[in-house]
């Protein structure tokens, strides 16, 4: 899930990314990165599809996310991960100096969006007086789409569609009006401790049903709609059991004078602490 606000009185964009994952999915959390496309990245990295889900540009001052969308049980799958789309989006700002305003711009740049699993890519970049923020998303109904998020001040979406599709499930996407209504108070904080602390508050609120026994994962896929948050509940996946819940949060807070400030916590074990990075 990602929440984000263009309408704080210091910051051109407060981003918070909630990462729902299998537990046991093995990855490593966010570091720097200098061998990948040469350049200075900031990241995680997903060791089975090697990719990763967040990315930052320290250079350029860009960043992309990258989520799933929810698919219909009987769509088929397509082949590419998801996790290369936020490194090609990264090399494509670097590339053309500037953000894709469509999505047929990032197509022509990437051959294989077309073939990537269904995916919600946000990202932007720092231009001088705030932050150029896009959207492009791919569900199974293979409507293309792109939305400048600029223009829309509070931002709260998760897996629902983007396109004006009907949902295939009856089950309402409740987390979304909670995190508006959340969202909205952060034009109001204004001390950076005291915006982190909120921002955090915000990523763990918690309205999940518990859930004591073992279900299915597409049981699970109708139960995360309802909390923002998601506590590790076990969920059962090609007869395998799997503990399944938010597994990182990841806040990206750009300051008007274009200082950045990357903050990440791991919520599968905290004996690191938070990690903090300064752009």
């Amino acid at each position: 899930m990602l929440l984000s606000t263009c309408d704080h009185p210091d910051y051109a964009l407060i981003l918070i990314s909630n990462r729902d994952e299998i537990f046991e999915r093995k990855s490593l959390r966010m570091q720097e990165h200098d061998e990948i496309q040469k350049k200075k990245l900031l990241m995680g990295v997903d060791q089975v599809g090697k990719g990763t889900w967040l990315c930052v540009d320290k250079e350029n001052k860009s960043f992309s996310v990258v989520m799933n969308v929810q698919s219909k049980p009987e769509s088929p799958e397509k082949t590419c991960s998801r996790g290369l789309l936020p490194l090609k989006m990264i090399d494509y700002i670097d590339r053309k100096k500037q953000v894709p305003k469509a999505y047929q711009q990032f197509e022509k740049f990437y051959n294989d969006v077309g073939s990537t699993r269904f995916f919600k890519l946000i990202y932007g970049k720092y231009n001088g007086s705030g932050v150029d923020y896009q959207l492009l998303s791919l569900a199974d109904d293979n409507v293309p789409i792109h939305k400048d998020l600029g223009e829309l001040g509070d931002i709260v979406t998760s897996n629902e569609y983007e396109s004006p599709e009907k949902d295939f499930t009856h089950v309402p996407w409740t987390k979304l009006e909670i995190g508006k209504k959340l969202i909205n108070h952060l034009k109001d904080v204004r001390q950076e401790d005291n915006v982190i602390k909120e921002c955090f508050e915000i990523a763990q609120y918690n309205t999940f049903d518990n859930i004591e026994e073992c279900v299915d994962f597409q049981q699970s896929k109708n139960k995360v709609r309802s909390s923002i948050f998601i506590p590790p509940h076990d969920v059962l996946m090609n007869n395998t059991k799997y503990k399944y819940g938010t597994r990182t949060t990841t806040l990206i807070l750009i300051r008007k004078n274009g200082s950045i400030k990357v903050v990440e916590r791991e919520r599968v074990s905290d004996d690191h602490g938070d990690s903090i990075y300064m752009l």
